[in-house]
């Protein structure tokens, strides 16, 4: 009787393990959704949900927190928006209540550029003084208690138990998100005898004499702006529409139509 073939089992071969390793999320997806949530957090809940929206970049300017510059991107449709940009140079020497508190103060400039009336070459009026008082920021030319409420140049200190310090607790978002500058500004540095002036649109630069007011004949005598080693201290660009073409003005603490607000 011929023998029975038995079929010989293949031997099962172990399935191999893949390890999922999570993908990091990249630095932009958390620093810059953060920014927008604070801005419409602040806009909710100051604002009445009133402001225009705006591009919120991060700009190394050196003795500036941050600035607003009013209509400074067009999109593809044509539409202009405004620019709030902050400053991640002081983010690693400031609490997150005082960069916060930057953001707010800039709105502050958006919104009375689209509501309200700014006073000429950038002088920080009443009625500006009044709003920031509004949300508890405490506008003083120190960053003091004392200091002048209107004047050039004023930035401000956070009122306690104000109603910005009391919305720091509610905030939608871990502010550890903010990503640091490790390099940061120098603090301390002893001022200079000159200041460094430089041209808004080619971005160049010329050392010479403070409370001078320098033009760039490269860029149409486009008025250079001074740079000093104050922080928070508003200063301005401008652009004024002029027959024949857009011709720019940059005043030192200036302001016109279209320009810059700086903290």
């Amino acid at each position: 009787m011929p023998k029975r073939r038995v079929a010989k089992r293949a031997a099962k071969v172990p399935k191999k393990v893949v390890a999922t390793v999570a993908t990091p999320v990249a630095p932009t997806e958390r620093a810059y959704p953060a920014l927008q949530a604070a801005y419409d957090f602040f806009n909710q809940r100051f604002f009445g949900g009133r402001m225009p929206g705006c591009m919120i970049t991060m700009q190394r300017r050196r003795g500036a927190n941050g600035y607003f510059s009013f209509e400074r991107f067009k999109g593809g449709d044509g539409v202009l928006w405004d620019e709030i940009a902050m400053n991640p140079m002081h983010f690693r020497i400031r609490s997150h209540a005082a960069v916060l508190s930057t953001l707010a103060h800039e709105m502050k400039h958006q919104q009375q550029y689209h509501q309200g009336k700014p006073s000429r070459r950038g002088y920080h009026n009443r009625e500006w003084a009044d709003s920031m008082e509004e949300i508890g920021l405490i506008p003083s030319t120190t960053g003091q208690p004392g200091g002048r409420r209107t004047g050039q140049r004023v930035t401000h200190y956070i009122q306690s138990g104000g109603p910005f310090e009391r919305a720091l607790a509610e905030l939608p978002f871990d502010p550890d998100t903010l990503y640091q500058d490790v390099c940061g500004e120098k603090e301390g540095k002893p001022r200079q005898n000159k200041t460094k002036y430089t041209c808004p649109d080619c971005a160049g630069n010329v050392w010479g004499k403070p409370n001078y007011r320098v033009a760039c004949v490269e860029c149409g005598h486009c008025e250079m702006i001074a740079e000093d080693d104050d922080s928070e201290l508003d200063r301005t660009i401008e652009t004024d529409a002029k027959a024949g073409g857009l011709k720019k003005f940059c005043y030192i603490g200036g302001r016109n139509r279209r320009g810059q607000e700086f903290c």
